[in-house]
């Protein structure tokens, strides 16, 4: 990625008294999710994460072609729809064939022209539903805490001790779109340059709550905390970012859960593929061998793997 926007701020050398330039890249990320209404197979979280610059010049290439085309808001449901568009509310419903692919492409063709780059992960719901409570908590930010208590001292000195591990924060269980959206953190920060500072912002969304909550507790505990600055939930039509971040969403999602899609949307998917090719998927296998990990790390440490549900995630251990 490049175009970086440099934060300014001064520091000291650490073998000078000097001031100097802290150059810190300034990214900003945008989501939009699918699958998180009704009783859905897979919920995503996709978007696109840039440079301001970028970004800036890419918003003006988007609102000029959706007013070209004299639309106020692009929104991949009304687009793409068959069912909506014999509605009156929809501003495609008398365009022919033609006008729709040339429209598609512009809006596809803005999205490569920039050096936007896609992020994002899918969950498999009814894998994820297939955990228990502790697993679902433990995956979607619970914070996981190990605490280690002297509980007797005998006249030799000698201690008993024990140690546990409790899910301290309440994590979001029933909620597949928190583990789409911590993974979605996770990538942007994988693909960001190490003195990068990330800005999120998302969709307006029931999640909003739950996830700026999480987004608080992660950034706390996440060992590069500093590059996490801040987290929003704005209405789409105000940012084009959403709207493009809508149009990836959407497209997999499509894919994903249908067997045949029309030749708009498979068009759209075989573009915006172009740019990354691949999917991320937390299904059954993922799952697996993530929490595999927890059981050996739980089992190195002499405690057991499970404990009762009401107690949430409690393992102990008694040593001389």
């Amino acid at each position: 990625m490049g175009n970086y926007t440099i934060k300014a701020g001064c520091g000291k050398y650490p073998y000078t008294e000097g001031r100097h330039l802290i150059a810190a890249i300034e990214l900003w990320a945008y989501g939009d999710e699918s699958g998180t209404e009704g009783n859905p197979r897979f919920c995503l979280l996709l978007g696109y994460i840039g440079a301001p610059a970028e970004w800036e010049s890419f918003n003006a290439e988007w609102k000029a072609i959706l007013a070209e085309y004299g639309i106020s808001e692009f929104h991949s449901i009304v687009f793409f729809s068959e069912g909506r568009r014999k509605s009156t509310n929809d501003p495609y419903r008398n365009w022919p064939p033609e006008k729709r692919l040339k429209f598609l492409d512009a809006l596809l063709g803005a999205i490569h022209k920039h050096d936007i780059q896609p992020i994002g992960w899918a969950v498999d719901v009814v894998a994820f539903r297939a955990l228990n409570e502790e697993q679902r908590r433990y995956l979607t930010g619970a914070h996981l805490e190990s605490t280690f208590h002297i509980r007797m001292v005998d006249d030799q000195g000698h201690g008993i001790a024990s140690q546990s591990r409790k899910l301290k924060t309440s994590g979001a269980q029933s909620k597949p779109y928190m583990l789409a959206f911590l993974h979605f953190l996770a990538d942007a920060f994988k693909i960001s340059p190490n003195d990068s500072s990330m800005h999120f912002m998302f969709d307006a969304s029931k999640q909003e709550g739950v996830a700026k909550e999480t987004f608080s507790h992660w950034r706390g505990e996440y060992p590069d905390k500093k590059r996490f600055e801040s987290i929003t939930f704005a209405d789409s039509k105000y940012y084009p970012q959403l709207q493009a971040a809508d149009l990836l969403a959407y497209s997999w999602y499509r894919k994903i859960t249908h067997a045949t899609v029309s030749s708009e949307i498979l068009r759209a998917r075989q573009s915006l593929v172009l740019k990354k090719r691949y999917l991320q998927l937390a299904d059954a296998t993922y799952f697996e061998s993530n929490l595999k990990k927890l059981q050996q790390e739980l089992q190195a440490e002499g405690l057991p793997w499970l404990s009762r549900p009401e107690d949430g995630i409690e393992m102990r251990r008694s040593d001389l």
